[in-house]
C-alpha cells in the first residue's frame, strides 16, 4: 500500500493519538490498544498536572523582569500546546472509525488504479514524511535543550521539567499532527492524478473511480477536518505570541547583555518560524489539492472534446451528464473545520491574524509602561511609603 508506505513514521505515531484501533494486516489485539493508550494519555495527565504546578512555582529572577503581558503572552503559550495535545487525543478517539475506514478505503482504491506502480518509491527511511519529523527532532532538541542547559542555573529543577522539557515534548507532539495531515492530504492529491490519468485507458472505468473518489472527500472532511481545524488554530495562536515575544526581547529584553535573551530570543524565533512555515505547507498542499480536483472535475467536462465521435456512445454521455450534476449536490472541496477550505488564504489568515494579535498586545504592553510610570512618580512613591 503506497499510500500507508509513504506516512511512514506519522502514521506509526498516529497509532498513538488518533488511530488507536488502527493495524495494517491483522486486527489490534486489546492488550495492544492498552499499551498504546498508556502513552498519550500518561502525556495528558501530566500535561495538566505540570502546568499547574509551573504556575504555581517561584519563577527564576531573570524572568522576574518580564513584563506581566510578556509573561502572560508566555503562559497562554503553554495553555495552547497542551490544550491542543489533549483535543486532539480526544477528538481522535470520536473520528477513529471514521478515520481507519478512510485510510481503508483509499487502499483499495489506490489497488483499483490501473498503473499504481509508477508513483515514486524511495526508501523507508528517507520518506519525505520521515525527513521532517528527524528534522524537526533535530532543531528542537538542539535549541531547546541548549537554550535551557546554558541557563541552567537561572532555573529551579522543577521549572525545568514541568515547564520546559514537557513543553518540548508536546511541541514536537503537535508538529507531527500537522505534519501527518500536511503529507495525507498530499497523498489524497496524488491519488487524484492518479484517478485523472485513467481516462486515458480505460473510459467506462474511468467513470467509476471517479465517483469513488469523489466520495471520498466528503470521507476525508468527516476524518481529519475537525483535527486540522484545532492544529491549525493551535499554529496561528502560537506564530502570533511567538512574534510578541521576539519583538519583546528585542526592543525590552536588554538582547546583548544577558546570553538569557539571546538564546531566549533564537527560541522563540524558531517557534515563530516553525509555526509559520507549517501554515504555509499545510495552505499550499490544500492548493494543489484543490487544482487537482478541479483539473479531475474539468476533465469530464472536456471528454467529448476529446475522444473521437465514434467512441462516444450512449453510455459514456450518459456518465457524463449524471456527474457533472452529481458534482453539485456533494462536496468537492477540502476543508478544515465545517466549512473553511484549505487553500493559498491560509498563509493571508495567518499573516493578519498575527498582525492583529500584536498590536493588540503591544497595546496592552503600552497600557501596561504607561501604568508602571504613573507609579513610580515621586508623588506616588510617597504615598505608597
Amino acid at each position: 500500500m503506497v499510500l500507508v508506505r509513504n506516512l511512514g513514521l506519522l502514521l506509526q505515531f498516529q497509532k498513538y493519538v488518533t488511530l488507536i484501533q488502527y493495524s495494517e494486516y491483522t486486527k489490534v489485539k486489546t492488550y495492544q490498544i492498552v499499551l498504546r493508550i498508556i502513552p498519550s494519555s500518561f502525556i495528558s495527565f501530566y500535561a495538566i498536572y505540570s502546568f499547574f504546578e509551573y504556575i504555581n512555582l517561584a519563577v527564576a529572577s531573570i524572568l522576574k523582569e518580564a513584563s506581566i503581558t510578556a509573561l502572560f503572552a508566555m503562559d497562554m503559550d503553554l495553555i495552547i500546546n497542551r490544550l491542543n495535545f489533549l483535543l486532539t487525543f480526544c477528538l481522535g478517539f470520536t473520528t477513529s472509525r471514521s478515520h481507519i475506514r478512510l485510510i481503508s478505503s483509499l487502499s483499495k482504491l489506490e489497488k483499483k488504479l490501473t498503473d499504481p506502480s509508477k508513483r515514486a518509491e524511495p526508501s523507508k527511511i528517507f520518506l519525505r514524511s520521515n525527513i521532517d519529523i528527524f528534522i524537526n527532532i533535530f532543531f528542537h532538541i538542539l535549541i531547546h535543550l541548549s537554550f535551557i542547559l546554558l541557563n541552567f542555573e537561572n532555573y529551579d529543577h522543577k521549572i525545568i521539567l514541568n515547564g520546559h522539557l514537557i513543553q518540548i515534548l508536546i511541541m514536537m507532539f503537535n508538529d507531527f499532527l500537522i505534519l501527518y495531515g500536511i503529507h495525507f492530504l498530499k497523498e489524497f492529491s496524488n491519488l487524484a492524478n492518479l484517478t485523472s490519468l485513467e481516462k486515458n485507458r480505460n473510459i467506462l472505468n474511468y467513470f467509476k473511480l471517479l465517483e469513488c473518489f469523489l466520495k471520498h472527500i466528503s470521507s476525508f472532511n468527516s476524518a481529519l477536518a475537525g483535527l486540522l481545524a484545532i492544529i491549525y488554530f493551535q499554529n496561528i495562536c502560537s506564530c502570533a505570541i511567538s512574534v510578541y515575544i521576539i519583538f519583546w526581547i528585542k526592543f525590552e529584553g536588554d538582547l546583548f547583555e544577558k546570553k538569557f535573551f539571546f538564546f531566549a530570543f533564537i527560541v522563540w524565533a524558531f517557534s515563530a518560524f516553525k509555526n509559520f512555515y507549517y501554515v504555509t505547507y499545510l495552505s499550499t498542499v490544500g492548493n494543489r489539492a484543490k487544482e487537482n480536483i478541479n483539473i479531475l472535475m474539468d476533465s469530464v467536462t472536456k471528454l467529448e472534446e476529446k475522444l473521437p465521435g465514434r467512441f462516444i456512445d450512449k453510455i459514456v454521455i450518459f456518465n457524463k451528464n449524471s456527474l457533472q450534476k452529481w458534482r453539485f449536490h456533494i462536496e468537492t472541496r477540502v476543508l478544515v473545520g465545517k466549512s473553511s477550505e484549505i487553500n493559498n488564504s491560509g498563509i493571508f489568515s495567518i499573516v493578519s491574524f498575527v498582525s492583529t494579535c500584536l498590536l493588540i498586545l503591544l497595546q496592552f504592553k503600552q497600557l501596561e509602561d504607561s501604568s508602571m510610570d504613573s507609579i513610580l512618580q515621586p508623588e506616588n512613591m510617597t504615598q505608597i511609603q
